[in-house]
Parts: C-alpha cells; structure tokens; sequence
C-alpha cells in the first residue's frame, strides 16, 4: 500500500512507478490482484495506472490540496511447495 498526501495548497499530479515482480522461473506465477488488469491503460490507451513496455505500472493521480489517497498494489505467488523461493519476506 501506498499512501499519497497532498500538503500543498495547490492540486498536485503525483506520478509514481512501481515494478510488478515477473518470474524467470515457469513454475513461480505472479497474478497482480489490485489493480486489477481492467483498471490499467496502455501507452495507447492511457489511464490512471498505465503498464509500461517493461511491466512496470505508472500511475498517475492528481491530489487536491490536503487531499490524501491510498493506492493498493496486491499480488499473489504460486509455486510448489517443494521449489525454494527466496526473497518473499
């Protein structure tokens, strides 16, 4: 969770980037639950979230003054049990 405040006295667009994990490994998958994917624009398609060439999601939120927002980002990873994974405190 990202929390965004707004401390000025103007609106602000906050622009923000976040890298969605992508797996090397066929038998790790990574399923982005929030945002969901019909929430997320393409370059050609801009929305407020937008997924870059690279997989990286951008957003892109304008804030009122004083205003403060909460952007969720959930992910799911399914392995197998008997697969060592690390790096998933």
């Amino acid at each position: 969770m990202v929390t965004l405040t707004n401390n000025k006295k103007s609106a602000e667009r906050v622009v923000f980037k976040e890298a969605v994990p992508v797996s090397r490994n066929e038998k790790i998958v990574v399923k982005l639950l929030t945002p969901v994917e019909r929430d997320i624009g393409a370059a050609d398609s801009p929305k407020e979230i937008t997924r870059e060439a690279d997989g990286i999601l951008v957003w892109r939120v304008d804030l009122k003054p004083g205003e403060k927002r909460e952007i969720p980002l959930k992910l799911s990873i399914d392995y197998p049990a008997e697969l060592s994974v690390i790096g998933l405190d």
